[in-house]
Order: structure tokens, then sequence, then C-alpha cells
């Protein structure tokens, strides 16, 4: 998504109206640490998700023009093409059976991993993403 954004161009791999969930890295780690430490009170499986951000690309894409300051081109993943390059790569063929999740809406459940960690961390969703654009441009 941001490989071109140095050249004005935002790649969305998905439908540009379905909702999709986000997570900022930083509040999961922080998240899935403060479920480690809680580790012993659980059962030998239980499932917890990080609910983060929901956000369809539309919204995602005018966000990011927000925090760039500039206007961006959208470009979406030639999905085609990589069906093709799937053949060749166990890793783009495994990337290619889970593109289905970019054009169906989804939000993830948190409350089972609330429940077990407490509040938290929340990091609003344009300081998430001023903080991995910048970051993402900058390399």
């Amino acid at each position: 998504m941001t490989r071109k954004l140095h050249q004005g161009i935002f790649t969305y791999p998905g439908a540009w109206d379905v909702v999709h969930s986000w997570a900022y890295l930083p509040d999961l780690a922080q998240a899935f640490v403060a479920l480690a430490d809680r580790q012993a009170t659980f059962g030998s499986y239980e499932t917890f998700l990080f609910e983060g951000h929901h956000l369809t690309g539309n919204e995602f894409y005018a966000i990011a023009q927000q925090v760039l300051g500039k206007p961006l081109k959208k470009a979406n993943i030639p999905w085609g093409l990589m069906r093709v390059l799937g053949m060749f790569s166990a890793t783009i063929a495994a990337t290619v059976e889970m593109s289905y999740l970019w054009f169906r809406p989804h939000q993830l459940d948190g409350q089972h991993l609330q429940e077990a960690v407490g509040d938290l961390p929340f990091t609003p969703i344009d300081v998430a993403l001023t903080q991995s654009l910048w970051e993402s441009i900058a390399h």
C-alpha cells in the first residue's frame, strides 16, 4: 500500500467501499504483551482478537491524504497478475488465497481481549497513520 506513496500513489488491495479491520501495531503489541502476562489464567485454547480500527478504503485514503498533506492518486492491486505470479511463489499464492478478505466487509470484535486485560491501547487513526505513513515514506 505504501510502496508508491513517495510518488503520490495510494495503492489499496480491496474494494474502496468495504469495511476492513486495521490494527496499529504498537497498540496491538501492547495489548498482547498484557495478555501474555495473564496467560496462566486462561484455558488451554482461547481466541483473542484485537479490534483496532474499522475503515473503508475510501476512509483510509482520505485520512492518508490529510496526514500527508497532499492529494494522492488511487491504484489497486492487480489481483489477476498476482494469481499468475502465485504459480511461481508460494507466498504470493497464499496472499491471493486470502484476498477475499479485501472484498468482504468485516470487523474484529475485541471484547474478549478487553475482558482479559482491561482497557486496550487505542491510538486515534489520524495519529496512527501519521506515524505509520511518515515512517514508511521516510525509508
